[in-house]
């Protein structure tokens, strides 16, 4: 009887592509497939019956199966457990290709240099577009995202906090106003997004209240809980204004009629009191910025300590914990520092010039007047 099932296996798995069998503890023969890689159980009072029938529910060999017909491309199973084409269509592709170049901030030029349209060649993928092109269906993708955005925040009615902020580009000196929203989505997960980015004229409480109401109705958001800004007055101003005019809109357009709408930024704050509390020591931090900066100009390297131009970062007044960062990595190498003050005459000479009128102050001068110790 063994015998004979086992010439009904041998056909079974010529046609079905099973792998390898084995003998239960309960002597049925049990079979695993070569694709799904299930364990199939197969009793001798059934035969090959459940063998054939797994045949019409096996993705992995519908998947083989369509792949033997040169008249059809190659299928594979997706993340969703449904047959789809191994090679998507060129829609697809550009596609990808967009959201490629938005998430990993690539430059245009990316999809025309030389790397790019090797890799596309190398897996057999459609001709790359053109750098215009690119720009041409990243703006419409972003148009009919926010479409799709808007829509959805005007029929789900989803209340929103805002966070925004003036930005003053130092090579042009034109202001720029940045609205965040924040919300939480029905899965319950934290959700940011970027809503406006705006060139304003001036930092005036009008322009203010006026750029953040277009802003809100170009998105259909009208339902806020709170506004969050720093601590400048024209803030203050603004949000006055912005009260006023966005409680018409609805009776639910503001919590509790907007009493708590106004936040202060605590970051802002906290910045604020550790700039007064190292007013005191002002002098010690400008000798330590000077000496990093002669060292990040000259790109010198000093034996003693191993410090390189990369190994200093300089403090930005817009990182606020940057200043912190300067100091703490400054007193790891005060040993060098002392070395370039004996062998290193220009080190002592760059503290001789005239900025704005004032003389630098070295780092020792610092040191020695006892505000800034190791």
């Amino acid at each position: 009887m063994l015998m004979l099932m086992d010439l009904k296996m041998k056909r079974v798995l010529n046609k079905t592509m099973l792998r390898s069998r084995r003998y239960s503890p309960h002597g049925h023969i049990c079979y695993s497939r070569y694709y799904c890689k299930r364990t199939l159980s197969c009793p001798t009072t059934s035969g090959t019956t459940t063998l054939w029938s797994h045949l019409d529910i096996c993705k992995s060999y519908g998947a083989f199966k369509d792949g033997q017909d040169p008249s059809q491309g190659q299928t594979v199973i997706n993340r969703d457990g449904h047959l789809q084409t191994a090679k998507v269509t060129e829609v697809i592709f550009r596609a990808a290709v967009h959201q490629m170049v938005v998430i990993g901030e690539l430059p245009l030029a990316f999809v025309e240099s030389v790397a790019f349209r090797h890799f596309c060649d190398k897996v057999n993928l459609y001709r790359p577009p053109s750098r215009r092109t690119l720009s041409k269906d990243i703006v419409k993708m972003y148009v009919e995202r926010k479409a799709a955005m808007r829509e959805w925040f005007i029929t789900s009615k989803q209340r929103v906090s805002i966070t925004t902020d003036i930005w003053v580009c130092q090579v042009t000196g034109a202001s720029y106003m940045v609205i965040t929203a924040h919300y939480i989505d029905k899965s319950w997960r934290l959700k940011k997004l970027i809503i406006g980015f705006k060139s304003v004229i001036d930092h005036k409480g009008k322009t203010i209240s006026k750029t953040l109401l277009y802003c809100l109705a170009e998105w259909g958001i009208e339902r806020v809980f709170c506004v969050t800004v720093d601590n400048a007055s024209a803030n203050t101003n603004a949000l006055g204004q912005f009260q006023s005019n966005f409680s018409i809109i609805s009776d639910d357009s503001l919590v509790m009629n907007g009493d708590f709408m106004h936040m202060r930024c605590a970051g802002h704050i906290i910045n604020l009191i550790v700039k007064e509390g190292m007013s005191d020591y002002a002098d010690s931090v400008t000798a330590v910025r000077n000496a990093i900066s002669y060292v990040r100009s000259f790109e010198l390297r000093v034996d003693t300590g191993r410090m390189t131009r990369g190994s200093l970062p300089l403090d930005v007044k817009t990182r606020w914990n940057s200043t912190y960062l300067m100091l703490q990595r400054a007193l790891k190498f005060k040993g060098a520092f002392d070395r370039m003050e004996i062998e290193d005459m220009p080190y002592n000479d760059h503290f001789l010039e005239v900025e704005n009128g004032k003389k630098g102050l070295d780092h020792q001068q610092a040191i020695n007047g006892g505000k800034l110790r190791g």
